[in-house]
C-alpha cells in the first residue's frame, strides 16, 4: 500500500506522457492530417471517427455483399468511396487496401478479394483500437 500511495504522491510518476504513436501506428494512420482535419478540437475528432467508423463499418458489409454476389462493379464503386473516405481522416491502410479492392473490382478479379477482404476487416479492427485508445491522449482543445 505504501508503495501506491508514494506513487500517486511522486509528481513525476503523475505526470501524464503525451500521445506518441508507434511507427507501425504511423503507418497505419497519419495522426498529424486526422489532428489537421478534426481542426484541433477533440470534439471535432470524435465526431469524424464515430462517422468514419460507422460509415465504413457499413462499406465494409456492403463489399462483403457485392463479392458475395459477383458485383465487380459494385466492388468498385464501393471501394473508391471508402478509399477517399479514408484518404480524408488519414487512415493509411484502409486507404490502400479499398484502392486494391477498387482495382480488383475494376479488373473483374474479385474472386481474389477474399483476402483483401479479411485484411480489411483485421485492420479496421486495429484502427478503432488506435483511435479510441488515443483520442483522449492527442493534443487537442
Amino acid at each position: 500500500m505504501p508503495k501506491i500511495e508514494q506513487q500517486l504522491s511522486d509528481p513525476v510518476a503523475a505526470e501524464i506522457i503525451p500521445f506518441q504513436p508507434s511507427e507501425a501506428d504511423a503507418d497505419m494512420i497519419d495522426f498529424d492530417h486526422l489532428l489537421e482535419f478534426a481542426g484541433g478540437s477533440r470534439t471535432s475528432l470524435i465526431e469524424i471517427t464515430e462517422l468514419y467508423f460507422s460509415q465504413t463499418g457499413e462499406q465494409l458489409r456492403k463489399l462483403q455483399t457485392a463479392w458475395q454476389t459477383g458485383d465487380a462493379g459494385g466492388v468498385a464503386r464501393l471501394a473508391h468511396s471508402s478509399a477517399g473516405a479514408s484518404g480524408v481522416c488519414g487512415i493509411r491502410v484502409m486507404e490502400h487496401l479499398f484502392r486494391e479492392a477498387e482495382q480488383l473490382g475494376k479488373a473483374g478479379h474479385i474472386s481474389e478479394l477474399g483476402s483483401v477482404l479479411a485484411a480489411m476487416a483485421a485492420s479496421f479492427e486495429r484502427v478503432q483500437a488506435l483511435v479510441l485508445n488515443s483520442r483522449d491522449k492527442l493534443p487537442l482543445s
